[in-house]
């Protein structure tokens, strides 16, 4: 056993030992290292502030929550439906991202929190998103980022697949959860951004944001223990963000706001 691994193995949170993550336990551990970890749930309520924020300025329509599993965003949003597939997910519908059970054009606003990167055919998610958004309709992605620094945590220290070096959008159809690749959505977004722009015209990235440096790590996220107590989290937030454009060389998430453009418009 190599060093990484004996780190990998102290670490991981004993909820979250030996488990599937594509199964039913797997589900409720997330919902209860979420809420009970006192400076994971502080990250994940900075992560949804910027959800809120984006929300308030939306237009009309249906609030999706794509993923939602463990989390708590209907605590901010009200009338926020909620979409998950894996088993024992307390969600409004059990469907999948490619197919969504909504109308068309009837969606002002749609929230995700590391699910992309789980999606097996994401130009299929792209596609959907785009025939269920209405006109100025947006959808915020909170994913993994690439940098210098992160791009070594993730490879050697997480449990997920990372490779940002494939050329594919695709990936190996496996459970939920254990289908990865944290690369993916700065692949798409970033590497990729122009074959993005070209595949889907009615889509406008309109904000890309690298951020948390350290804290997600810190964080232990649903499957570590976590380094810090809650009340830490506030201090170490505020330094990354005191930190501004520069925290690119070491930022582990990035936020992206993408809009559906107006088509009365011709935009």
């Amino acid at each position: 056993m190599t060093i990484i691994d004996r780190i990998r193995n102290f670490m991981t949170h004993p909820l979250a030992r030996d488990i599937d993550i594509d199964s039913a336990e797997a589900t409720s551990v997330h919902a209860t290292l979420i809420r009970t970890k006192g400076f994971l749930r502080r990250q994940y309520e900075w992560y949804y502030e910027q959800f809120v924020a984006v929300e308030r300025r939306a237009p009309a329509g249906l609030r999706l929550e794509i993923g939602s599993g463990g989390g708590f965003l209907g605590e901010l949003i009200d009338n926020l439906l909620t979409v998950d597939v894996r088993p024992q997910a307390d969600v409004t519908f059990k469907a999948s991202a490619c197919a969504l059970p909504v109308n068309s054009q009837s969606v002002g606003g749609v929230f995700l929190l590391n699910v992309l990167h789980h999606l097996p055919e994401a130009r299929h998610f792209f596609s959907e998103l785009t025939r269920v958004l209405a006109d100025g309709g947006r959808a915020v992605f909170i994913e993994p980022y690439v940098s210098p620094v992160s791009k070594w945590v993730y490879t050697h220290l997480h449990h997920e697949p990372f490779d940002p070096r494939v050329e594919q959008w695709s990936l190996p159809s496996q459970g939920p959860m254990s289908s990865a690749n944290g690369a993916l959505p700065w692949i798409i977004f970033v590497r990729d951004r122009k074959k993005f722009e070209a595949a889907f015209p009615e889509l406008e990235i309109r904000r890309l944001v690298p951020h948390t440096a350290l804290t997600y790590l810190l964080s232990g996220g649903v499957s570590m223990r976590s380094l810090l107590p809650g009340f830490a989290f506030g201090p170490l937030s505020g330094l990354e963000q005191a930190m501004g454009p520069r925290i690119r060389f070491a930022a582990s998430m990035m936020t992206v706001e993408v809009c559906r453009r107006d088509r009365s418009r011709g935009a």
